[in-house]
C-alpha cells in the first residue's frame, strides 16, 4: 500500500492504484505496479518452494549473528554476500529433511571434535578438543546453535526452533589441542523447551578472535544429535571447501 510522508504535499511511495512510486536520490520514479501473486497448484513447485524455504530460515538466522556473517564474508564459498553463502554451502543439507549433521554454521576449517553433549532445562555443556590449533589464541567467542524439531504436540503451531546462546570466553583450563569442558548457563528456563520436542541438534563452532590476525580462526564440526535418532534417509553431503586460514542466547520459532 502507498503512503504519503507528513509533510506539506507529501511524497508518495510504494503501491497506489496500479502505479508504484520510488524514491531515489531524492527524485520521485513510478512504474507499473506487478501483477498479483499467483498462487500455484504445482505438487512439484509447492514442494521446491517448501525446500528453499527451510534453507532460507536457517541461513537468514545464523546470518543474524554479527561474528558468523562477518566470517562468512571473508570466505571464498559461492554467493555475493553472506546470506547466500551460508545458504548455497547448507541447501543439499537442509532442503530435503531441514538441518542434518552435514549442516554447518561456519564453512570446514580447524576439526573440532565434541563429546558428552548435554542439555537441560538451565545450562548446555559438553566437551571439546580441537585439531590444528596452533592459529586459534585467546579470546574465544563460543557459540552453540541449537535446533528443536518434531514436537511432542503434532498440533503445534512451534514445529521448529532455533536457539543460538553465545559466549566471549578468555581463556580455557586446558590447551584447546587437548580436551576442555564448555558450560553455558543462564536462568532455569533457558532452555525449559527440551521437553517439548523429540529432536535436538547441536551445532557448535569455537572462534579464535585474535587481534594479530586480520580475520578470525575458527573450529566447528557440523551437526550432533543430542535427542532423537538420525533419519534413514539423508541428502548426500556436497563437497565442503576447506578454508585457510559477553553472554547471550538469540531465538527464534521458525
Amino acid at each position: 500500500m502507498g503512503n504519503l510522508d507528513k509533510k506539506i504535499l507529501g511524497i508518495p511511495r510504494g503501491k497506489v492504484g496500479e502505479v508504484v512510486f520510488k524514491r531515489r536520490n531524492n527524485k520521485i520514479y513510478t512504474g507499473p505496479a506487478p501483477e498479483e501473486y499467483k498462487k500455484t497448484t504445482s505438487v512439484r513447485l509447492i514442494a521446491n518452494r517448501g525446500r528453499f524455504a527451510k534453507v532460507t530460515k536457517f541461513s537468514n538466522f545464523v546470518n543474524g549473528n554479527p561474528i558468523l556473517k562477518r566470517i562468512w564474508n571473508n570466505t571464498n564459498v559461492h554467493g555475493p554476500d553472506s546470506n547466500l553463502k551460508i545458504f548455497s554451502y547448507n541447501y543439499s543439507s537442509i532442503s530435503t529433511n531441514g538441518p542434518s549433521d552435514w549442516t554447518h554454521i561456519l564453512p570446514a576449517n580447524a576439526n573440532l571434535i565434541i563429546e558428552n553433549p548435554i542439555l537441560n532445562d538451565y545450562s548446555l555443556s559438553f566437551s571439546f578438543q580441537i585439531n590444528h590449533s596452533s592459529d586459534m589464541v585467546p579470546e574465544f567467542y563460543v557459540v552453540s546453535l541449537l535446533y528443536f524439531k518434531d514436537p511432542i504436540e503434532t498440533s503445534s503451531k512451534k514445529q521448529h526452533l532455533i536457539i543460538m546462546p553465545y559466549e566471549y570466553i578468555d581463556s580455557f583450563p586446558e590447551p584447546i589441542s587437548e580436551f576442555n569442558t564448555y558450560k553455558f548457563e543462564d536462568n532455569e528456563t533457558s532452555f525449559s523447551m527440551i521437553n517439548d520436542y523429540k529432536t535436538i541438534m547441536l551445532f557448535p563452532a569455537i572462534i579464535s578472535l585474535n587481534n594479530n590476525t586480520s580475520n578470525p580462526v575458527w573450529a566447528e564440526c557440523g551437526g550432533i544429535y543430542i535427542k532423537g535418532t538420525k533419519p534413514d534417509v539423508l541428502p548426500p553431503p556436497t563437497e565442503q571447501q576447506i578454508m585457510k586460514l559477553k553472554k547471550s542466547v538469540s531465538i527464534k520459532y521458525i
